[in-house]
């Protein structure tokens, strides 16, 4: 997962180096997506999982 994160943002800057840590960024993305997933779930699933 930290190899992506890193390939992703990279390729979106052009930038060599994080500002923060892997570790931060990376924690912060998973918890961002399980909120997003908690919110859907929690919310009835009106809509796809697409």
């Amino acid at each position: 997962m930290e190899y992506n994160i890193l390939n992703s943002y990279y390729n979106i800057t052009g930038r060599d180096k994080l500002q923060i840590s892997i570790e931060y960024l990376s924690s912060y993305l998973y918890y961002a997506h399980l909120g997003i997933f908690s919110e859907w779930f929690y919310g009835g699933m009106k809509e796809t999982p697409e």
